[in-house]
């Protein structure tokens, strides 16, 4: 078999399996996918500050993008190709909320959660505002952290104790985000906050997936216009996205 052929083979085998790895981005480590993402210039819109919401179909690259939007190196190297979009002008930083590993939301004690305190729209409204403080606890300001810090305290997957701290902290986590937007609107900077992978809120248990959805649209729907530095890019899958609609 002669040496072309086996590059031809191996070749046509490559795009095989690329083809067959629609929907598996979330396992893949960023190394391989910075390579292999090509950035379209209509999805590229997503970058606008002012865009929230992204919908599209099972392997239609929202969560590849996601990715490389949060390796700085590879938004660096993405933005090039977006001359007409408009662009958040500075240093940005993009932060994955939603998933954040060990660091997020845990199926179990979202359930227990819920069995506990119900499935309102407020109290879930207000887990995703706890988890969120956790999330940019790092770039706030010592005061900041200071104030928030009891937050901290409880494991990542007891997501009733993270509630409790939450609500009893008042009016702090709110004061201290209005705080740092206010400093990064000052240094001419944005904090992108991206949530991805939604369909996997309740390990294939839909009533927590829609109530777990239900409860991030509310808190972004409250609070996009009164941060205007630290912005939310929801990731939907179209199906997602449609049975919430309805």
């Amino acid at each position: 078999m002669s040496k072309q052929w086996n590059d031809e083979r191996r070749n046509l085998l490559q795009i095989l399996q690329n083809i067959g790895s629609a929907g598996r981005a979330e396992g893949a480590p960023v190394d391989r996918i910075g390579p292999g993402y090509y950035p379209v210039a209509e999805h590229l819109r997503l970058l606008d500050p002012d865009v929230v919401l992204v919908v599209g179909p099972r392997g239609s690259g929202k969560t590849e993008i996601a990715r490389v939007l949060t390796d700085a190196e590879l938004f660096d190297a993405v933005k090039v190709h977006a001359p007409a979009v408009r662009l958040p002008a500075g240093d940005s930083r993009w932060l994955s909320v939603y998933p954040s590993g060990g660091g997020g939301f845990e199926v179990i004690g979202l359930r227990t959660f819920m069995n506990t305190v119900g499935d309102g729209t407020e109290a879930l409204r207000e887990l995703w505002f706890a988890y969120l403080v956790r999330a940019v606890y790092d770039k706030l300001d010592d005061q900041g952290r200071a104030d928030v810090a009891p937050l901290l305290r409880p494991a990542a997957a007891d997501v009733e104790a993270i509630y409790r701290a939450f609500r009893a902290l008042g009016t702090k986590p709110v004061v201290v985000l209005d705080r740092l937007d206010g400093q990064l609107e000052q240094q001419g900077r944005y904090l992108f906050a991206t949530y991805d992978e939604l369909d996997t809120l309740g390990n294939g248990d839909w009533k927590l997936v829609e109530a777990g959805v239900r409860g991030l649209v509310a808190l972004w729907a409250a609070y996009a216009r009164r941060w205007r530095r630290i912005r939310a890019k929801l990731f939907l899958r179209t199906d997602l996205y449609e049975r919430h609609a309805k």
